[in-house]
């Protein structure tokens, strides 16, 4: 995880185990990606520099994803 977003993903972390901890249901790994795609998708993506710095990662990511929707 690159250092300027460490504590976005531990807060999530924490959010999710906060959730099982108290015995909510967790998404399933498959409606979890297709939030995740669809906010992605929808965001504006304003910083060319970020997504050009991080173009493979993101690629990963969004393939991951889309292969937990296949699943």
């Amino acid at each position: 995880t690159p250092e300027q977003f460490i504590e976005d993903r531990m807060a999530y972390q924490v959010k999710i185990l906060s959730m099982r901890m108290s015995g909510e249901k967790a998404a399933s790994n498959q409606k979890q990606a297709t939030e995740w795609l669809d906010h992605w998708f929808i965001s504006p993506k304003n910083d060319a520099d970020f997504i050009k710095t991080n173009y493979k990662r993101i690629n990963s990511a969004i393939k991951a994803m889309l292969d937990l929707m296949l699943e």
